[in-house]
């Protein structure tokens, strides 16, 4: 049985006074065959050392080999664990990226630094680039994962937000759906190019990631084709408190998806297991 873990990074346990503070975001997917996904990863070594912890005591070996590593969007919360893995040089004997999946512009009007960062990490590495596009089918084991949207897919982005790549993870029993930090036009666009496809079952998940942070951003109709019964939140505690009193800094479609779901998952709270 393949599992996903939604682990608590170390900007989750912030409880202080928020004023939008990212939380981190950092997701592990692991096989029988003790094989490796990660999506994002999170902004600190803690949460670089955290994933190690899991995947050595899982596969029982002091070198872990990660096959797919997705990186979301340019945002340092999502991305900079692994810039900090690749500038400490624990990949030695330690972690070994094989594929760094992502895709930015070349340009943007904000964000060029991270831009710049993101590039040079392949090489930093050792690892493949893969730039992905929308359709794009990425497997091992019995785990598939499905490009659904990227930036590309985005009519004028104006945010590094809606820079982010969907994705969705599946396994034989279940399957979890993975929204970066989108925002509505984003998750939008990809709902009306489903179902203009006939497609929108691409959709359909157990499990769905709450865009940015549970914040603004997400889309009730794509959370409602999605229709999942988990809804995982990567957030910090002193987040988690702001979206709910007072209720306006949690948007009506991320409110949607926790409110529908049958288990809501904070990140603050620890590590989540679940079999996909």
């Amino acid at each position: 049985m393949s599992r996903l873990i939604q682990v608590r990074t170390k900007a989750s346990e912030y409880d202080g006074e928020f004023r939008w503070q990212a939380a981190g975001m950092s997701y592990l997917i692991v096989n029988e065959a003790h094989e490796y996904a990660v999506i994002d990863g999170g902004q600190e070594l803690d949460d670089i050392d955290e994933l190690y912890r899991l995947m050595r005591e899982d596969c029982g070996h002091d070198a872990v080999t990660v096959k797919y590593w997705f990186i979301t969007h340019p945002h340092a919360d999502h991305y900079r664990a692994l810039q900090r893995l690749a500038e400490s040089g624990l990949r030695t004997g330690r972690i070994i990226a094989e594929k760094l999946i992502f895709s930015i512009p070349e340009t943007f009007r904000v964000c060029t630094a991270d831009l710049g960062i993101l590039r040079s990490l392949p090489e930093k590495l050792g690892a493949e680039y893969v730039e992905p596009s929308a359709g794009d089918v990425f497997g091992f084991g019995d785990l598939t994962f499905r490009i659904l949207a990227t930036w590309r897919d985005v009519p004028d982005p104006y945010d590094p937000n809606e820079l982010s790549m969907i994705l969705s993870a599946e396994g034989r029993r279940k399957k979890a759906m993975f929204t970066g930090d989108a925002y509505r036009a984003g998750l939008s666009a990809l709902v009306r190019r489903l179902r203009e496809a006939g497609e929108t079952d691409l959709l359909k998940s157990d499990i769905v990631q709450v865009a940015h942070h549970g914040l603004n951003g997400g889309d009730v109709d794509f959370y409602h084709y999605v229709g999942a019964e988990t809804a995982m939140v990567p957030i910090s505690k002193s987040g988690y408190l702001a979206i709910n009193a007072p209720r306006d800094r949690c948007c009506t479609a991320n409110r949607f998806a926790q409110d529908r779901a049958l288990t809501v998952i904070y990140a603050f709270t620890g590590n989540y297991s679940a079999e996909l």
